[in-house]
């Protein structure tokens, strides 16, 4: 840490919860994570599965986009 210029302590805790959100937020499988990590139940693994804000972009930007012909609104 030092040699990265990181002052402040950082315990194995939150280097291995760094891991596993960095892992989930590049796409890997919340399985492939939980088996990094050694978790026997998926429910501990999800605790490091909070979605970010920049994930439900990337979701909503994979739905195609809708032509909608005409108006929507009601009169």
């Amino acid at each position: 840490m030092k040699r990265s210029g990181i002052d402040r302590e950082i315990t194995f805790h939150c280097a291995r919860h760094t891991h596993a959100t960095l892992l989930l937020n590049q796409g890997v499988d919340i399985y492939v994570v939980s088996k990094l990590l050694g978790h026997k139940n998926i429910k501990t693994t999800e605790i490091y599965a909070k979605v970010s804000q920049t994930k439900k972009i990337e979701a909503i930007n994979k739905l195609p986009q809708l032509q909608l012909v005409g108006s929507t609104k009601s009169e």
